[in-house]
């Protein structure tokens, strides 16, 4: 229905690229987020066509359980299509599915949920077990906890190292009491694999980047993503990314990781418009360390291997 709204010119998605086949909705379970711009014709559209839906399903929609959350909208304009709406009017960092959702990079405090569900739950089971007990479940349960968060976002530093802090209490906390026992090793040393002499913890920072690098692998290979359409088509019609980070804080975090990324893979040639000729790992190893001298002869350092 919104796709033919959209076709039929009655309504417009919000931000106008080729690849926007389909508007802007995101759907899980019985939650549904419409990105919309802030036009009342559009909007009284698009509340009309709900309003058909619910007809013709039988499924009413609940307009006080919504709401309403503006980006560089007038708070005036924002009056008015919460009046249209029938809706509350929110604002950011709005949580949608436990993630903070915001325009802008999110706070520490906006982690303060997350931190202080791992303190309950550490502070609640810990006492009463040997430390054989607590090493198992802080590698089966509680690292395991902050990972929905790490698959989306670049954790702070701070919120990475206060969860460590609450998994070392736990870990060597004497058994039964609240005291913190004598530590007897380094918490880097404790999230070391067996095989280097750790006891296999997971290391949360790096297990943050390694859940992230797959929006490189997948924004590389050029997958059918609206994102990665959106992201080409504002930021890399002409190039490929390179030192100079840009874009939103989200995309600007996972450009960082780009390095890394590298460094573990290698490129397999197809169109070659995405492998940097130079740079990258599609032989058996990059053009400008297997032949220095002739890289400093190079007028364009970021030519792809499909322009070369």
């Amino acid at each position: 229905m919104l796709n033919e709204a959209m076709r039929n010119h009655l309504i417009q998605p919000p931000l106008q690229h080729n690849s926007a086949a389909d508007f802007p909705i995101v759907q899980y379970a019985d939650d549904t987020v419409l990105v919309a711009q802030a036009d009342l014709r559009q909007v009284q559209h698009i509340k009309n066509l709900l309003l058909h839906y619910a007809e013709f399903s039988g499924l009413q929609i609940n307009y006080a359980k919504s709401t309403l959350i503006s980006i560089n909208t007038a708070h005036e304009k924002m009056l008015e299509l919460s009046a249209l709406l029938g809706c509350k009017i929110g604002c950011w960092p709005h949580t949608y599915l436990g993630l903070p959702l915001s325009s802008a990079k999110p706070k520490v405090q906006d982690f303060m949920p997350m931190l202080k569900r791992i303190e309950n739950r550490l502070l609640s089971c810990s006492t009463m077990l040997s430390t054989g007990d607590k090493l198992t479940l802080l590698k089966s349960v509680f690292t395991s906890m902050p990972t929905f968060f790490m698959c989306t976002l670049m954790i702070p530093k701070t919120v990475l190292k206060q969860i460590n802090s609450y998994l070392m209490n736990c870990f060597w906390r004497k058994y039964g009491t609240q005291d913190r026992g004598m530590v007897l090793i380094a918490w880097e040393k404790v999230c070391l694999p067996k095989s280097h002499g750790g006891l296999g913890v997971l290391d949360l920072q790096a297990h943050n980047q390694v859940l992230l690098v797959k929006f490189l692998h997948k924004f590389l290979n050029r997958e059918d993503i609206p994102w990665v359409n959106i992201v080409w088509e504002a930021y890399y019609q002409d190039s490929l990314p390179g030192d100079r980070l840009i874009g939103s804080f989200w995309w600007r975090a996972i450009l960082k990781l780009l390095p890394t990324f590298k460094a573990h893979t290698r490129c397999k040639a197809g169109r070659g418009d995405t492998i940097l000729f130079w740079s990258d790992k599609w032989l058996n190893m990059p053009l400008n360390t297997q032949f220095p001298e002739l890289h400093s002869f190079a007028i364009n350092a970021y030519i792809t291997l499909a322009q070369a």
